[in-house]
């Protein structure tokens, strides 16, 4: 058998657990990974259809690009001068339909709370690091403290929410 072929009996197999567990509603399973994939969908309803191992992993690969691309809006809308050069306007604008129309499609298969969390916190991260690096904004300690407690504020806020 080769490798391709054991990782998707191996997929299939955690899909067909994940789903068996979830329709009995025990989801306390001594697999990894139907675990994890179980903790991801617990808040949904019994007999809802969980998205594949397949299909989470294409929700992760659409919001990472959906965060590349809020990046590059948030670092456009600097380019645009107030909305005076119609080029940067225009990629500023084509980047936020990119952007959210990728973070629409991760939603197929990621939950809502977890890919905003994720979606904000890239864009806050790349944003300011562009910021620094391409503006001469300021880099200072302080400065620096306040971003991470701001990506740390969101992911702290995806942790005790309820999804």
């Amino acid at each position: 058998m080769f490798p391709a072929d054991r990782v998707r009996e191996l997929v299939q197999g955690t899909e067909r657990e994940v789903t068996a567990l979830h329709a009995s509603g025990d989801l306390r399973s001594s697999q990894p990974a139907a675990r994890t994939a179980s903790l991801c969908f617990l808040n949904a309803p019994v007999g809802t259809a969980l998205p594949s191992t397949l299909e989470v992993y294409d929700g992760l690969v659409a919001l990472f690009l959906a965060s590349l691309f809020e990046i590059r809006w948030a670092v456009g809308l600097k380019y645009t001068d107030g909305f005076t050069r119609p080029l940067p306007i225009l990629l500023t604008v084509a980047s936020m339909v990119a952007s959210v129309a990728l973070l629409g499609l991760s939603l197929k298969a990621l939950p809502l709370g977890t890919a905003y969390a994720i979606w904000t916190g890239i864009g806050t991260l790349g944003t300011a690091v562009l910021g620094i690096l391409l503006f001469a904004e300021s880099a200072s300690a302080t400065r620096l403290t306040c971003i991470g407690l701001s990506v740390a504020g969101i992911a702290g806020l995806k942790l005790v929410s309820p999804d």
